[in-house]
C-alpha cells in the first residue's frame, strides 16, 4: 500500500514537469484613463503572461514622457498541470504638452507590447475651462509697463480647496536671463471666495528688474504636488503600493511677455554720466559725530551720509563723490550696503562714512551733492541734494598758547620803543630809575644763581638714579627688539592686525633708539616724514576705535616701505595725541 502510494506520487509529479508548456510571452499595455489632463500623471500598466525574452526597453518611452516611478510585481499558477507565470510593470508618467499622443510598443528582447494611443487634454486656464476646479495657478505682473531696470512685481497664487500632499513650485526665469529676480519675504496664505466657493490661496511674489529693453519673456511656473485617490478604497486585500500616494497634479501657470522701455532721452541728456535710477523714491541725509560748529584743527571728525531708495536693489545704488575743502583731508570707509522688503518692493541704502581731518583753522565749505532720478510715478527728473555744509574750524589748544606767545613778542617790542622816548625826555626820572633797576637787576642775578645750582644738583641726582633703570630698560627693549624685523611687521600689516602692528612697530624702533624709549605711536610720529605720520595716525585712531571697521594695513605697508621712520632725525609735532574718541564717536 506504502509503495502504492509512492508511486503515484512520483507520476503526478512527473506528469506536472513535463505537460509544463514553454510558449512565447503575451504581452498587453494599457492606461488608467483616457484623456488625461495636461499636467496631470497617469499610470502605464504593462502585465505580462509567461516568460518574457528579456527586460522591458523604456528608451522610447522617455522622449515623450516624464516618467517619475516604476515598480512590478510577479505572480505564478498552476492550470491543468501547467505552471503559468505573470509579471506586472506599473509606470506613472506625466506629459510634457498637450496633443495626441502613441505610447510606443515597448521590446523586451524579442517580445514587443501593444501601442496605446492617449490624448493629453491642456488645462493650463483651469477656471476658465472648468468651474470651481480644486485646484489652479495665475500669475500677475504690476505694473504692466516699465522702464528698464525698473522694479515690477510678478506674483504666483495657488488657489486650492483640497488638501495637498509634498509639493514644490518653480521659479520664474527670464528667457536669456535678461532679468534680476529677488524673492520677497515669505509667502502669505489667506481665505478667499471665488464665485462663493471658499479657497486657500498661497502667494508668493518677485522683484523684477530687466536688464535690456525691448521685449521681456518669462517663462511659465510649474507647480507640482500629490494628491489622494478618493475614488478608491484600500483594504489589506486590494492595496496598490503604487498608488499609495495618489495622482500627481501639475500645474503649469501662462507665460509672461512685456515691453520694456528704454532711458528717457532727456534724462540721458542732461545727466549724460549720472546713474539711472528708476525708482518711487530717493533721499539723502548725512549726520555728524560732533558739533561742526567747533571743529578743532588736527582733530578728525566723522561724516557719515545715507542714500535710500524705495523699490531699487542694492547693486543699483551708485557710490557718492564727495568733494572736500582745500585744507581738509579724507579717509573714507567702505561703503556699507543693505535691501530689505517692505512688502511694495525692495528698499535699497548705502552709508557712506568718512573721517573728515582739517588742518587750518577758519571757516571750511563742503560742496553740496545733488543725485538725480527718474520718478516712475510722475515720469519726470527729480534731484534729491544734500546742501554744502560750512564748518568752522578753531585752533586746537597747542596752537592757542603758541599764538599768544607770539602776540606778546609783538606787544613788547613797541613798549620798549615808548620807553626810550620817555627816557630821552625825562634824564632825571631816567637816573633815578636806572640805580633802582641795577639794584633790582643785582638780586636777580643772586636768585638766578642759586636757582641753577639747586636744578643742577637735582638734574644730577635724577640723571644718575634714571641712568640705571635707562640701562635695563633699553637692554630689555633690544633683547626683545631683536626679534622684529620689518619683515614681521609687514606680515602683521597683510593680515590688518592693527594692535600686532603696533606693538611690532615701537619694539622695532626702540631697538635703534639708544637715548629715548618709544611708548606710543604719537611719539614715533615725530620720527616720520607727513604721509607716515598720518597713517600712523590713523592707526592709532583705529586701536581706540570703538567701532568694527577693518583697517587698511596693506595701505600701510605701503607708506611705511617707501618712506620708514628717520630714527636720527626727530621732528616736532604740533598735536602728537589727537582726540581719537571724536573720530569713532557712537551716532544714533
Amino acid at each position: 500500500m506504502v509503495n502504492y502510494f509512492y508511486k503515484l506520487l512520483s507520476t503526478v509529479l512527473t506528469l506536472i514537469l513535463t505537460m509544463s508548456i514553454v510558449s512565447a510571452a503575451q504581452i498587453r499595455a494599457s492606461v488608467d484613463r483616457n484623456p488625461i489632463p495636461l499636467g496631470e500623471s497617469f499610470r502605464l500598466i504593462i502585465e505580462a503572461s509567461g516568460t518574457v525574452d528579456a527586460d522591458p526597453d523604456f528608451t522610447e518611452l522617455e522622449k515623450t514622457f516624464r516618467i517619475l516611478s516604476t515598480g512590478q510585481s510577479s505572480n505564478f499558477s498552476l492550470i491543468n498541470g501547467s505552471i503559468k507565470r505573470n509579471k506586472t510593470w506599473t509606470m506613472v508618467l506625466i506629459a510634457e504638452n498637450a496633443g495626441a499622443f502613441t505610447i510606443p510598443a515597448i521590446n523586451f528582447g524579442k517580445d514587443t507590447s501593444n501601442a496605446v494611443v492617449i490624448k493629453i487634454v491642456d488645462n493650463t486656464s483651469a477656471r476658465s475651462t472648468e468651474k470651481n476646479p480644486e485646484i489652479y495657478l495665475e500669475v500677475n505682473v504690476e505694473p504692466k509697463s516699465v522702464y528698464v531696470q525698473q522694479q515690477f512685481i510678478y506674483s504666483i497664487k495657488l488657489f486650492r480647496r483640497i488638501r495637498l500632499g509634498r509639493a514644490s513650485i518653480s521659479e520664474p526665469v527670464s528667457e536669456k536671463n535678461q532679468a534680476i529676480i529677488s524673492k520677497l519675504g515669505d509667502d502669505t496664505d489667506k481665505q478667499v471666495l471665488v464665485d462663493g466657493i471658499s479657497y486657500s490661496v498661497l502667494e508668493r511674489r518677485y522683484a523684477i528688474f530687466p536688464q535690456k529693453s525691448g521685449e521681456l519673456k518669462l517663462a511659465p511656473v510649474i507647480f507640482e504636488t500629490q494628491i489622494a485617490n478618493r475614488n478608491r478604497r484600500q483594504s489589506f486585500f486590494n492595496m496598490d503600493p503604487f498608488n499609495a500616494q495618489g495622482t500627481t497634479k501639475r500645474l503649469k501657470s501662462k507665460a509672461v511677455s512685456l515691453q520694456i522701455k528704454t532711458i528717457p532721452t532727456e534724462f540721458s541728456k542732461k545727466y549724460p554720466n549720472a546713474a539711472w535710477l528708476p525708482v518711487d523714491d530717493l533721499r539723502i541725509n548725512d549726520s555728524w559725530s560732533g558739533d561742526i560748529n567747533a571743529f578743532t584743527s588736527g582733530e578728525p571728525m566723522t561724516r557719515t551720509i545715507n542714500l535710500v531708495a524705495q523699490n531699487l536693489s542694492a547693486a543699483q545704488l551708485p557710490d557718492i563723490k564727495i568733494e572736500t575743502a582745500t585744507n581738509m583731508k579724507t579717509y573714507p570707509d567702505v561703503p556699507v550696503v543693505t535691501e530689505h522688503s517692505n512688502g511694495k518692493g525692495l528698499v535699497a541704502s548705502k552709508q557712506f562714512k568718512t573721517a573728515l581731518l582739517p588742518t587750518g583753522i577758519g571757516n571750511q565749505t563742503l560742496a553740496k551733492i545733488v543725485i538725480p532720478w527718474w520718478n516712475v510715478n510722475t515720469n519726470k527728473i527729480q534731484e534729491s541734494i544734500l546742501p554744502a555744509a560750512t564748518v568752522k574750524v578753531i585752533a586746537s589748544d597747542n596752537q592757542t598758547t603758541q599764538d599768544k606767545s607770539k602776540a606778546e613778542e609783538l606787544l613788547v617790542t613797541p613798549a620798549l620803543n615808548d620807553e626810550a622816548k620817555f627816557n630821552n625826555n625825562s634824564v632825571k626820572e631816567v637816573e633815578s630809575t636806572q640805580t633802582d633797576s641795577s639794584q633790582s637787576n643785582l638780586w636777580m642775578i643772586f636768585a638766578t644763581v642759586f636757582a641753577i645750582l639747586w636744578l643742577a644738583t637735582l638734574y644730577l641726582l635724577l640723571s644718575l638714579r634714571a641712568k640705571s633703570r635707562n640701562e635695563s630698560v633699553t637692554t630689555d627693549s633690544q633683547v626683545t627688539s631683536k626679534k622684529i624685523s620689518t619683515t614681521e611687521i609687514k606680515k602683521s600689516c597683510l593680515e590688518n592686525n592693527a594692535k600686532d602692528t603696533s606693538q611690532k612697530l615701537l619694539h622695532w624702533a626702540n631697538a635703534q633708539l639708544t637715548k629715548e624709549k618709544l611708548t606710543s605711536l604719537s611719539m614715533l610720529r615725530c620720527y616720520s616724514k607727513d604721509d607716515l605720520s598720518q597713517a600712523l595716525l590713523v592707526l592709532e585712531q583705529k586701536l581706540y576705535s570703538k567701532q568694527s571697521e577693518q583697517w587698511d594695513g596693506s595701505h600701510f605697508w605701503s607708506i611705511f616701505n617707501a618712506q620708514p621712520p628717520v630714527l636720527t632725525a626727530r621732528k616736532l609735532h604740533k598735536n602728537t595725541s589727537p582726540k581719537l574718541a571724536s573720530l569713532y564717536a557712537k551716532y544714533d
